[in-house]
């Protein structure tokens, strides 16, 4: 998985925030909060329990890595 995700890896916490901000306004408030960059969000998408946590609804976890899968950059 990290492969395909591997393209946000070298994202800032500014570039992240932009770019999930164009799914939910409310994610790219929660990643600014936690400065999460690309490397974070890579490590965060990995372990459930951490992803659960950061992005507690459903639809947005959804969200978020149907972008990952689908982003290119």
């Amino acid at each position: 998985m990290a492969d395909k995700l591997s393209h946000v890896s070298s994202f800032s916490v500014k570039e992240m925030c932009e770019w999930v901000d164009s799914i939910s306004k409310d994610l790219a408030t929660i990643f600014k909060e936690n400065d999460i960059d690309g490397q974070g969000l890579l490590a965060v998408v990995e372990d459930d329990t951490l992803f659960k946590e950061l992005v507690p609804k459903l639809v947005l976890r959804a969200k978020l890595k149907q972008g990952l899968f689908s982003e290119k950059r």
